[in-house]
């Protein structure tokens, strides 16, 4: 059975994965797949590899039962944690949203104070960051909300 670095391409890098991703063989005719950094390896760039090393095993020396099972459940995890991440963003999408036209005051991106009324609200690099006279704000920075009439807080 070909190892994952036969199956990775000329850069070393598995198919449909980030650099974030190790190859490595650790036994004859059995093939394993290291991650490095974080999440390198989305769910199907995962699937691609395993039905990979379903095709290529060794009919007289299959995959371990207990190994099959590690590796599904290593597939439902990074399913998990792909979809409580999605949740995430949308929930914290949503909450942002309700700031739009508020008045607040937060730290800005070089921790100086920031005070205004928030304009819009974007996601920059998969984070929902406020927009508040131009500058983007991180939502946990928040330090005071107030109505932007000047009302009370809330």
């Amino acid at each position: 059975m070909p190892s994952i670095d036969a199956i990775a391409n000329s850069s070393g890098q598995l198919p449909g994965t980030t650099a974030g991703v190790a190859a490595t063989n650790t036994t004859p005719g059995k093939a394993t797949g290291v991650l490095t950094g974080s999440m390198g390896m989305d769910k199907d760039a995962f699937l691609r590899l395993f039905i990979a090393s379903l095709k290529n095993q060794d009919p007289t020396d299959p995959m371990d039962n207990k190994e099959m099972l590690a590796q599904f459940t290593q597939f439902a995890m990074i399913e998990s944690i792909d979809n409580m991440s999605n949740r995430f963003n949308d929930l914290a999408l949503s909450e942002s949203a309700a700031l739009i036209g508020k008045a607040i005051e937060a730290y800005g991106p070089d921790q100086q104070r920031i005070a205004g009324v928030v304009e819009r609200i974007e996601q920059r690099a998969g984070k929902v960051v406020l927009i508040v006279d131009g500058v983007a704000i991180n939502p946990v920075s928040v330090i005071t909300v107030t109505n932007a009439a000047g009302g009370s807080g809330t």
